[in-house]
């Protein structure tokens, strides 16, 4: 019986309350006579470089690899359990799940405990779960919703259908969570990571409140993210290439010049190689 199997019918008494994010803040530096840049610019720095790589992020190199076995016997073949089922059942094993890293055994248990009429809200229950905890957390439960899209355990219209009520509630409730939306887009950074999913997607998993100043912020916030993994020059030339424009998300109507200046996106839009050389002139070597 699999390690998750019970989750159902037993409590847990443990929590990843205790867990802390493992992401540190500590720094050196040695004084050349430069001003030292403030962190707003340490942040475009970042960005226009793609310095935080997938092999240098303590959160990606804590992960275990997900498995490479097939998973055709792994369909989603549970009964249709009650909204509050789910949600029980959802807390277990994330909870689990966020104590053990596995994968693979979580894998297996979403196959048992959803089906395809319910598992939009695991997946919803599961975001809940983890938007107020630590970054580690948020990141975790991204990568495991985006493996089961990766190996085809759900389709992305599941995947998708799964962050419409969440992102409604984040709707309703912004104003008093300014950081939500990268709370939102570190759920989302998985996808971000993956070259070969196309970033227009991005549009259908928010369809739901396109168009409008939330879309505007969370694909912002995700585009924040996307350039620290990827650089801002060449997420520039990826976004050109999905043919996105900020009106798709904006509306026609929104003043997007300003949009851009307030959340700083304008490096997205601009000339990469005149900014990378404007940052590296900034830089004290």
């Amino acid at each position: 019986m699999h390690r998750h199997s019970s989750l159902a019918h037993q409590p847990l008494t443990t929590n990843y309350e205790g867990k802390r994010d493992l992401q540190s803040s500590a720094t050196s530096s040695v004084e050349f006579n430069c001003p030292t840049p403030s962190s707003m610019e340490k942040d475009d720095q970042q960005e226009i470089q793609g310095q935080t790589r997938a092999t240098e992020d303590p959160l990606l190199d804590s992960i275990q690899d997900t498995p490479s076995a097939s998973h055709t016997d792994l369909s989603l073949r549970s009964p249709d359990y009650t909204n509050d089922d789910m949600k029980r059942k959802t807390k277990h094993l994330i909870d689990e799940f966020l104590l053990s890293i596995d994968f693979e055994e979580a894998i297996k248990c979403v196959s048992e405990m959803t089906s395809p009429n319910n598992v939009h809200m695991f997946i919803n229950f599961a975001i809940s779960q983890v938007l107020e905890r630590p970054s580690q957390a948020k990141y975790y439960v991204g990568h495991l919703l985006y493996t089961l899209l990766k190996k085809k355990i759900i389709t992305f219209e599941q995947y998708k259908n799964g962050f419409t009520k969440i992102i409604r509630i984040i709707e309703k409730n912004s104003s008093s969570n300014s950081l939500i939306w990268d709370h939102m887009s570190i759920i989302l950074q998985p996808i971000i990571e993956d070259s070969k999913f196309p970033l227009r997607l991005i549009k259908d998993v928010l369809h739901i409140c396109i168009p409008s100043e939330t879309a505007g912020k969370l694909v912002s916030a995700i585009l924040h993210r996307a350039a620290k993994i990827k650089g801002v020059i060449k997420l520039g030339k990826i976004w050109q290439e999905s043919g996105l424009q900020w009106t798709d998300f904006l509306g026609n109507d929104a003043n997007v010049d300003d949009f851009v200046k307030k959340h700083r996106q304008k490096n997205i839009s601009g000339d990469y190689s005149l900014k990378l050389k404007q940052m590296k002139n900034s830089m004290c070597w």
